[in-house]
């Protein structure tokens, strides 16, 4: 997790934003989000999260974001995926 969090950041670096912003921009481009939940000790942790609302991830930018960890696979658990 720590190397997920370092290339993150490092991408954020690449595109001159903060790590923060990147993240919470990626969240909310997924399709299962209404809306990414954020939280902060200060204003000054608090606004590089709301920044976010001003991000559009390009195509390439969002891949490589993906790329970054593995998708689990879908709850065998849930009723509605349930065979009968």
């Amino acid at each position: 997790m720590v190397d997920t969090a370092q290339c993150l950041s490092g991408i954020a670096t690449e595109m001159g934003i903060d790590a923060a912003t990147l993240a919470v921009a990626w969240a909310a481009q997924q399709t299962a989000v209404t809306a990414p939940i954020i939280s902060a000790r200060s204003v000054a942790q608090l606004l590089p999260s709301l920044e976010a609302r001003n991000l559009k991830l390009t195509d390439e930018a969002y891949h490589r974001i993906e790329a970054l960890s593995v998708r689990p696979t879908p709850a065998t658990d849930r009723l509605e995926e349930a065979v009968f």
